[in-house]
């Protein structure tokens, strides 16, 4: 019993050092660092940029739903709906992520968006 004691009481030391790592390099990223100004300006433009592309994706389905719809399609409304949504679920992925990862999917996003509106 003795051997193990020594084990507990470094794998309780380990894991009081991992909570405490945990903790400054959650409060050093994010909205509670200090680049939080930078990483809620950065939420905003995603925010925007999933509006307009939303709204693109609603247009594109309202102009799919004028067409015939196939036979069987129980789940096209589900469907239907689904891009309308998901440029939303980045920006719910983007809160969690690192600053360097917002600003890359703020750059690929307003690239996506300029080509859409140039190319169109």
């Amino acid at each position: 019993m003795s051997a193990i004691a020594p084990l507990d009481a470094a794998l309780h030391a380990a894991s009081i050092v991992i909570s405490a790592l945990a903790a400054v390099v959650q409060a050093s990223t994010g909205l509670a660092g200090a680049a939080g100004p930078l990483f809620g300006v950065l939420l905003v433009v995603l925010t925007v940029l999933a509006y307009v592309s939303s709204r693109r994706a609603r247009r594109l389905a309202d102009a799919a739903s004028a067409l015939p719809a196939p036979a069987g399609g129980g789940g096209s409304a589900l469907l239907a709906r689904l891009p309308t949504l998901l440029p939303y679920g980045t920006v719910l992925v983007a809160a969690v992520l690192p600053l360097a990862t917002v600003l890359y999917l703020v750059t690929s996003t307003a690239w996506t968006v300029l080509e859409r509106v140039l190319l169109q």
